[in-house]
């Protein structure tokens, strides 16, 4: 709950305020195209979500999670 008081020297006044965050669904903010590539150089992807509560994203490969290295 927020409140503004405001005042001179005849009058006063309040305002109150309630701020309610809800529940947003997650949202692809920025993915990548599919696209094939050869074997040797490494390759970057980045992946941004959005949402509330802040959405986890986890990489997996033909559904198996991927190892967390630099690779």
């Amino acid at each position: 709950m927020n409140q503004c008081f405001i005042k001179n020297m005849r009058d006063m006044a309040q305002g109150t305020v309630e701020l309610r965050l809800g529940d947003t669904p997650p949202q692809l903010v920025y993915g990548f195209i599919r696209q094939n590539i050869q074997p040797g150089p490494s390759v970057s992807l980045k992946c941004v979500a959005s949402g509330n509560p802040t959405p986890n994203i986890k990489w997996t490969l033909d559904g198996y999670p991927l190892p967390l290295n630099e690779r």
